[in-house]
């Protein structure tokens, strides 16, 4: 879980790297969207240090043997005490992740009066690079790589192609795919249009002895704009719709016996 929630993290921070330089080819700064990007930036950095930090925490309290042993033995080396050596760790994570540069360069972008165009273009250039050299140091370090890591740099980059969306898209393109792959079996014709396939196969678990409940039955009819909403339109659905399409999808391909 530690290793996902980070990939993510890196991925919106890299994403919002690549507007920060998309942003720096116009003639004027656009100050408002620097400062969103940079906003969410500092915003990834603190996620990705938090998620490290609670994970080392709870592995610590996990083992209390283990963690009172080495207590002791480091007093007895007159060492400092195990717990302050991690923080210590930590803090050091912490000061290499989030750089002193960070709070200058949002004091410059939010003070135009003060700080002109080109000192806040050449605070995020400079920016930018350090970030990407620290992440890429990091990713090293601790051998990140993997296509969520893409997904998060996606959303960032578009972003009116929220994480939302995404997650909508996949639940109802394996719903697609996995209506139609139980039709095949069941020798029928895949029709043009998904709701009728939907309807014809809910028919089939039906008569299979597949208990289809009212609400099953009710909720396509929700499906059918807000699937071509999502699919067709990049319509970001809320939490609440998504939250709809996840459970409702999750019951069906159990249904499946997927």
């Amino acid at each position: 879980m530690m290793r996902e929630r980070i990939l993510v993290e890196i991925g919106k921070l890299k994403g919002n790297l690549k507007r920060l330089w998309n942003l720096l080819k116009a003639e004027s700064v656009n100050r408002n969207e620097c400062l969103n990007s940079v906003r969410e930036i500092d915003r990834s950095l603190a996620n990705i240090i938090n998620v490290i930090k609670t994970s080392i925490m709870k592995r610590l309290t996990e083992e209390p043997e283990k963690l009172i042993l080495m207590d002791a033995l480091m007093k007895a080396l007159g060492k400092t005490t195990l717990l302050d050596a991690v923080n210590q760790g930590l803090d050091n994570i912490e000061r290499f992740l989030r750089p002193a540069s960070l709070t200058y360069l949002i004091s410059y972008l939010e003070n135009p009066q003060t700080y002109n165009d080109k000192v806040v273009k050449d605070a995020l250039s400079n920016f930018c690079k350090d970030i990407e050299s620290r992440v890429m140091v990091f990713e090293m370090e601790y051998g990140i790589k993997d296509e969520l890591l893409l997904l998060g740099e996606f959303s960032s980059s578009h972003p009116s192609f929220t994480p939302n969306w995404m997650v909508a898209t996949v639940y109802l393109t394996a719903m697609e795919i996995s209506v139609k792959n139980e039709l095949e079996k069941r020798k029928e014709e895949i029709k043009k249009e998904f709701k009728e396939n939907l309807q014809l196969l809910l028919k089939h678990l039906k008569d299979e002895g597949v208990k289809i409940t009212e609400l099953e039955k009710i909720l396509p009819t929700i499906f059918w704009d807000l699937r071509h909403k999502v699919i067709h339109e990049g319509y970001s659905p809320s939490d609440e719709e998504l939250k709809i399409i996840i459970e409702y999808i999750t019951r069906l391909m159990e249904k499946f016996g997927i």
